[in-house]
């Protein structure tokens, strides 16, 4: 277990006055809103985004016109494994005690863990209505992929009803992280290509897309360099039978059981995405090394005639018809949009997109 870098003296001295926690700051690498949309307008770009909470700036916020229910600030630790203790924040817009005061200020929260489900609520409070700040003592809660704030009620501003909060950070301790299992490499005999491969849960994966030259298949942009970093682009129809001997394309179930493990469909694409590579700072986390690159896609629809997505997307098939269309097939999807990894489906013979092969 590692303990991370200090907060300020001022913080401290406000924990120093709270009961007793682990008092090391967990890095937050994105912040996001979810429900509540911007309504603050020509006052310079990105001015109330939810972003502002972590620029160490009490004159910035975030800021959503309030409607019950709708209104929720997504904090995902930066590392595996957090163990979060306290939520450490600046309510309300701290830029002066005029705007502090004419804005809307969060009342009663509702903190709930990996979900907004009834059943990852852990703690519900009455905030103060002051601009200095405060801490929020929760129960101890260990795994914390994203910790979600709910807003239920508001202090009303004098002039507006824009929900606004400055500044907010987590207590806690980041938990060493096991490396993830690597399994035996994986040599296929066609080509003599090797690749990674990794164990987990009770399964094994590649850990790298295929890049075996079979059937209708496509380098991404047409160019044999991108075969070698991402993996060939193949249609349904060829993934269903390019995997080597002894390992197959998984089934429904199969990839199921892996975004399970993964901490389901909401959040696990953080933990399956690669470390780097993904656009606009989503890069995943990567903890059991199932690297899942934005290696894009080749498609031929109404909309897109060509490749599309690298940096910003990945689609891996799977054997699974679309109980819709039996003209698709499903495959994960992830992309740069959020932490969701989901089942979606696409042209079984006008979509070229990545195979992992599962041992059998």
């Amino acid at each position: 277990m590692k303990n991370l870098n200090l907060l300020s003296l001022l913080v401290t001295a406000v924990l120093a006055c709270s009961v007793s926690h682990a008092a090391d700051k967990i890095p937050l690498s994105k912040v996001s809103s979810v429900g509540g949309n911007i309504n603050l307008i020509g006052q310079g770009k990105n001015t109330y985004e939810a972003m502002n909470v972590l620029d160490g700036n009490p004159g910035t916020a975030w800021a959503v016109s309030y409607e019950y229910g709708k209104c929720v600030l997504q904090l995902n630790p930066a590392a595996a494994g957090a163990e979060v203790t306290e939520i450490l924040m600046n309510n309300g817009y701290g830029k002066d005690r005029n705007s502090f005061a004419n804005n809307s200020r969060a009342k009663e929260i509702s903190v709930y863990v990996n979900g907004l489900e009834p059943q990852n609520l852990i703690h519900k409070v009455t905030l103060k209505d002051q601009m200095e700040p405060q801490v929020v003592a929760i129960p101890a809660t260990k795994n914390v992929d994203a910790l979600f704030i709910k807003i239920e009620s508001v202090y009303k501003g004098k002039k507006w009803n824009d929900l606004c909060i400055s500044e907010i950070s987590l207590q806690g301790v980041n938990h060493q992280v096991p490396a993830p299992v690597a399994g035996e490499v994986l040599k296929d005999s066609r080509d003599g290509q090797s690749y990674r491969t990794v164990r987990i849960g009770d399964q094994v994966w590649m850990a790298q897309n295929l890049n075996f030259t079979v059937g209708v298949n496509w380098c991404y942009d047409d160019k044999a360099e991108n075969c070698q970093k991402y993996g060939r682009l193949y249609n349904w129809n060829t993934a269903m039978t390019a995997c080597p001997a002894g390992w197959h394309l998984p089934s429904r179930a199969e990839s199921e059981t892996l975004v399970s493990f993964a901490g389901g469909s909401m959040l696990g694409g953080r933990k399956l995405k690669s470390t780097s590579g993904w656009s606009g700072k989503s890069d995943g986390m990567d903890p059991f090394g199932f690297n899942a690159i934005p290696a894009g896609f080749r498609k031929t629809s109404e909309h897109i005639d060509g490749f599309d997505w690298l940096g910003y997307a990945t689609f891996i098939w799977t054997t699974a018809e679309s109980m819709f269309d039996k003209s698709d097939a499903l495959g994960l999807f992830m992309s740069s949009g959020g932490d969701r990894v989901e089942l979606s489906d696409e042209n079984k013979e006008t979509t070229g997109a990545s195979v992992r092969c599962l041992k059998d």
